[in-house]
């Protein structure tokens, strides 16, 4: 998932096997996670505070059809 907000090379197969799964389960420490990642990468000059924002709000959306367990 870090590898498709941060735009890494192999997020085009994370976002295919998104697009094609009918149920998504995963972790509820998933998106604690992936904002860490968003901030490290925000801090280190990797991403902008506006890339940060756009890719937070991205998996907001993504991840509203999901189904998260403790």
């Amino acid at each position: 998932m870090v590898a498709w907000l941060l735009g890494q090379s192999n997020a085009s197969v994370v976002q295919s096997h998104l697009a094609q799964a009918d149920l998504v389960f995963s972790s509820d420490l998933l998106l604690v996670e992936c904002d860490r990642a968003l901030i490290r990468a925000e801090a280190a000059g990797a991403v902008s505070a506006a890339g940060s924002a756009s890719r937070r709000a991205a998996l907001n959306q993504q991840s509203a059809y999901w189904m998260f367990l403790r």
